[in-house]
């Protein structure tokens, strides 16, 4: 097992299994008009720390939303030939309130088919209005980033192995926001929370040979 590569393995399986399965708000941190535009892109996934917006992979617009993989510790039983990997999986996210396409307009409109060759023409349907052009702040977007980690916890938790390397399920998956002195880190409109597991891995470690010393 190498440390290196059991990083970018973890990150490979986080980006095909769970990174493309979810769609959040990229950042428009430059945008002030009411309209206050934005995207929604797959998460990236990064080894070990988050890259600042210069040092960004061609295909990878923001360093959020994202999740990173991180290293925290690990213990090899020499006697048991196996060893233990504790990863903390670093997600974030960005949702500054609700804007335009993600809610309807409260004023339901009517709309009279005139359309020839329409089955209901002549008729008067009703229908809720996209409020397009609205923005409206809020502090609702920590749901994001939980969203996230719940398909995360899912995918950990019904997975035995992640590229031969098995979750250790002896172990708690751990999961929480991130914090200091016991205070939830508050970056509005940026949302933070992470899991931690382990991994366990087989050590096949060969012997020194010392036939030229007998």
């Amino acid at each position: 097992m190498a440390i290196v590569q059991t990083i970018h393995t973890v990150r490979d399986w986080m980006e095909a299994n769970i990174c493309s399965k979810v769609t959040l708000k990229l950042p428009s941190d430059e945008e002030t008009a009411e309209t206050y535009p934005y995207k929604l892109v797959h998460p990236a996934a990064f080894p070990l720390y988050f890259p600042g917006k210069d040092l960004l992979p061609p295909t990878v617009p923001a360093p959020i939303p994202s999740v990173c993989v991180e290293f925290l510790e690990g213990a090899d039983d020499l006697i048991a030939s196996k060893g233990l990997l504790q990863l903390r999986l670093s997600f974030a996210s960005w949702n500054p309130g609700l804007h335009g396409p993600d809610m309807v307009a409260a004023k339901e409109i009517a709309v009279r088919v005139v359309e020839p060759g329409a089955e209901n023409i002549g008729q008067t349907i009703r229908a809720f209005n996209e409020a397009a052009g609205t923005y409206v702040r809020n502090a609702d977007g920590w749901q994001d980033v939980w969203n996230f980690v719940d398909l995360a916890l899912r995918e950990l938790e019904t997975a035995e192995y992640i590229n031969g390397l098995r979750i250790c399920k002896e172990e708690p998956i751990r999961f929480g926001p991130f914090s200091a002195d016991e205070a939830v880190i508050d970056f509005y409109p940026y949302w933070w929370a992470w899991i931690s597991f382990y991994l366990e891995y087989g050590i096949n470690r060969s012997k020194p040979k010392y036939d030229n010393m007998l």
